[in-house]
């Protein structure tokens, strides 16, 4: 920055930034990404968008740009580049120049601009990259024998996903999970590829010559336009590559499904069985298990997966890890321990195993395995064989159990392990010219956690770090080894012969018995290798503390100017102390929001009694535990043997709507139905529905009546309602029959709409009022908005009852009258017969109030507050 800030253009701010982007990526862990992209800059330019499109898993977000080369010579390539970002060209041509120089010591790459039809929302840029390309001609050292032509059902068994293209782009044959997709009788032979699926990538027409030409290095994309047999809204989406067949002048699409998860696979209607066989880590274990399920042992499938196990492993990248761990077969078997330990910030929770050779000669070696698993020795067998085979092409190794000296916890195995190991010994091949010896002061400056112990395993002499994790009052040499530090790894007795025994290839591990300067509760622990000095009969422990955060060199008593320079202790430190960093910024949001805790309880609990009670006000209480439970809507149904229901008709709506305007008339609506609700809810009542006309629908006596829920969950429903609920719920406490209730409402309802006046006539509204006692079926109707509705002859004879009414009066049926005479606490007006429809001629009777008498409530006839007889409320009207 400090070269280009004076007169650094825009387009030399851009490549600045582009080439440390890559500078930095590659710095930070992503090296060996980005080298196996290609084996030289030719291919690196080819594979730049397969290499993208490799880390759509680890970066799920990221919207890369294309780079697609188009042509190429011995002096380079013409490389297009498109991006949905606008203006980013420089910073693309940095980020290929840092990638050659880095990767492919191409100092100084040409790249210049030769086209550019970018917009101002997208950019599409052809670059011209000029470098040698001769070298890296493909040249064929060896004559492939001919082999017969593959017949095109086998080829399409084989790849059941692919789709074959004539140069018109329209569908000439597919593979047979293609047609599993879509339904049977959707035709795609014929068609064109455009119209049956969507191209995503490449971002290009389809078009032949543009397909072509994309066909060579590009990984293609594309999605389902047409309804699949799942339904039509599941997506099907292919990936694979373009291959041009030039005799027949067609295109191969080989492609595989791109499935995420269970529920792409059951948006795109396919089964486990339907996915490449090839595509997948299943086979192995499927072809294996054909293999043995008719007489295998335990024993044989014990090994069967323990090879499948590292197969595994070494198919999904880890390869390189299992490769780095022996230049051949003797040295892998002696570095097992070391490629576990390595990994232990991979794998933290990981208990690994221990493998310790303890014996080798010409016709291979003894190994012994241990582990806090009891019977896994030929799981063990099984990965050391697949071990062998794909690293050291060592078939068939020959691995057998000497000695078991297990038990039910735990696993204690002698393998012989038998290869040719020869061929394996160490040949000087040069002469090592002589060399002065090291001072043991230079030494333990080099290595200064090292200890080192006699053979009697007494600390002899140890590096001066070691000291400055003790107090100075803490005398160590002298002591024995086991009296300062406690021996985790390997699990062993600490003597001479055992500790020497496993020194040779042994990561030992280490941790402190004693009392540290930083406190009494401090520890250090440290890991390393033995080495055995023979001239002086004394072990070497060379070492490092095990250090995964701040805390532990707090623990520990230490600084980074303590720690060793040539390991990366202090760069794991490092990192463990950012991610403790991040850690303790996310327990402080954790805090802050644990403190907002109660605040958004309360209004949570509010918001829910808020919703309870809309829900609870549009359908009787049981039925809205029932939905809450998970019972679907329309399976409840249930008969009510005995309700009341009442209907009031305000005469006045059709005045109101031909003098007021539509807000005007909702008001005065509004208010009257405000009334009758407030009233209403003083008494166990369910307000059932408000109708067009302004009618208002009441029902009394609707109790659980449903028996489609069991006995058993229901009393669990009905167990979740508190006690506060339940004495909400009795608004009944006088032990009412429905009737009673519906005429005590009735009565109420009537007083109180003398005090609500018609804003036309300026005199009270006229009202009627009716009611009827009978059965009824009460279910929920719909599925996009619930409503309780009621149905049959008593719904139909109380709203004939309510439409013969006079105006200002109850008028009630003879089934009604039968219910409230009994308790003589009415007064009751017999007013003759009415005809019904569906009934004849029936009794009916006015409703005219209370008797005085026979009830121990009365109405409070003050025109502005008035007592509600079964509440025992004031309700005040304004």
């Amino acid at each position: 920055m400090v070269e280009i800030l004076n007169d650094g253009s825009r387009d030399e701010y851009l490549q600045f930034f582009g080439e440390n982007f890559i500078r930095y990526f590659y710095r930070y862990g992503f090296n060996k990404i980005l080298r196996v992209a290609g084996r030289n800059l030719r291919d690196f330019l080819f594979a730049i968008d397969q290499l993208h499109d490799s880390n759509r898993f680890t970066f799920p977000q990221m919207q890369h740009p294309l780079f697609h080369v188009t042509e190429e010579n011995e002096n380079g390539v013409i490389l297009n580049y498109k991006s949905v970002r606008y203006g980013l060209a420089h910073f693309a041509i940095g980020g290929l120049k840092a990638a050659a120089s880095l990767l492919f010591n191409e100092k100084d790459l040409d790249v210049t601009i030769q086209h550019d039809l970018s917009n101002n929302q997208y950019s599409d840029i052809v670059f011209c990259v000029h470098f040698d390309n001769k070298k890296y001609e493909v040249k064929r050292l060896f004559n492939v024998p001919s082999l017969p032509p593959v017949k095109s059902k086998t080829f399409f068994r084989i790849f059941p996903f692919s789709i074959l293209m004539d140069s018109t782009l329209r569908i000439h044959r597919f593979g047979k999970n293609i047609q599993k997709a879509f339904p049977d009788d959707i035709p795609l032979i014929g068609r064109p590829l455009d119209e049956v699926f969507r191209l995503i990538r490449p971002d290009i027409h389809v078009e032949w010559d543009k397909v072509l030409s994309y066909s060579r290095h590009m990984v293609f994309l594309m999605e389902s336009r047409l309804p699949l047999r799942a339904g039509s809204s599941g997506k099907i989406q292919l990936q694979g590559q373009m291959k041009y067949l030039e005799y027949e002048n067609m295109l191969w699409f080989l492609c595989h499904p791109v499935l995420g998860s269970a529920n792409d696979m059951i948006s795109a209607g396919l089964h486990l069985n339907d996915l490449n066989l090839f595509d997948n880590t299943s086979d192995i274990l499927i072809t294996g298990m054909v293999e043995i399920l008719n007489d295998g042992s335990r024993d044989e499938y014990l090994q069967f997966f323990g090879e499948n196990f590292i197969r595994y492993f070494y198919r999904y990248g880890f390869n390189k890890i299992l490769r780095v761990a022996g230049r051949n077969l003797r040295d892998f078997l002696f570095a097992i321990d070391q490629l576990h330990d390595s990994n232990r910030f991979t794998f933290p929770q990981m208990q690994h195993p221990l493998f310790h050779v303890t014996e080798e000669n010409e016709n291979g070696v003894i190994l012994n395995y241990k582990s806090v698993r009891y019977g896994l020795a030929h799981f063990a067998i099984g990965g050391l064989k697949a071990a062998a085979s794909l690293l050291f092409n060592e078939n068939d190794l020959d691995v057998t159990i000497q000695h078991d000296l297990s038990n039910n916890q735990y696993s204690d195995i002698v393998f012989c392990v038998h290869f040719d190991n020869k061929k394996h010994e160490v040949k000087r091949l040069f002469n090592v010219p002589s060399l002065p010896p090291v001072k043991s002061k230079t030494f333990f400056r080099i290595f200064p956690f090292s200890i080192l112990m006699d053979s009697t395993l007494r600390i002899h002499r140890f590096g001066k770090n070691i000291q400055k994790a003790f107090p100075d009052d803490i005398p160590l040499i002298g002591r024995p080894l086991d009296e300062v530090f406690r021996l985790i790894r390997p699990d062993i007795h600490v003597e001479w012969d055992k500790v020497l025994s496993y020194s040779r290839h042994m990561v030992f591990l280490m941790e402190s018995r004693l009392p540290l300067r930083s406190g009494s509760s401090g520890k250090i622990q440290l890991q390393g290798q033995m080495k055995y000095l023979e001239y002086e009969n004394m072990l070497w422990f060379l070492c490092h503390p095990v250090l995964g955060s701040a805390n532990d060199m707090i623990s520990a008593g230490l600084h980074l100017n303590d720690l060793n320079l040539f390991d990366n202790t202090s760069d794991i430190l490092i990192t463990g102390i950012q991610q403790e960093h991040e850690l303790e910024i996310t327990k402080y949001k954790q805090h802050v929001w644990m403190k907002k805790e109660p605040d958004l309880r309360h209004k949570l609990n509010v918001c829910h009694e808020k919703n309870q009670a809309l829900l609870h006000s549009t359908m009787p209480k049981h039925i809205t535990l029932l939905l809450q439970s998970g019972l679907q809507g329309n399976s409840i149904c249930e008969c009510q043997p005995f309700v009341t229901i009442m209907f009031i008709d305000v005469m006045d709506m059709k005045t109101l709507s031909d003098h007021l305007d539509a807000a005007h008339t909702i008001t005065c609506l509004n208010e009257i139905i405000i009334l009758f609700d407030t009233i209403a809810d003083k008494f166990d009542v369910f307000k059932v529905e408000i109708k067009a006309d302004g009618s208002y629908m009441l029902v009394s006596g609707i109790h659980d009546q449903s028996h489609l829920v069991q006995e058993q969950n229901r009393s669990q429903i009905l167990s979740n309602i508190s006690i506060n609920e339940e004495e909400k719920f009795n608004k009944n406490s006088s032990g009412l029959n429905p009737t009673e209730i519906i005429a005590e409402l009735s009565l109420e309802f009537l007083h109180a709409s003398e005090h609500i006046h018609n804003p036309i006539t300026n005199k009270p509204f006229h009202l009627k009022l009716g009611f009827h006692s009978g059965t009824a079926i009460g279910g929920i109707v719909g599925t996009r908005n619930y409503q309780y509705c009621l149905f049959g002859d008593t719904v139909s004879i109380a709203s004939q009852i309510t439409a013969t009414c006079e105006i200002g009066r109850i008028h009630l049926s003879q089934m009604a009258y039968s219910h409230l005479v009994a308790g003589n606490c009415f007064k009751i007006e017999y007013r003759g017969q009415v005809d019904i429809k569906g009934s004849g001629p029936t009794d009916t009777y006015w409703l005219t109030g209370l008797n005085e008498k026979s009830c121990t409530t009365k109405i409070n006839k003050n025109q502005t507050v008035f007592k509600c007889p079964f509440s025992i409320q004031n309700l005040v009207l304004k």
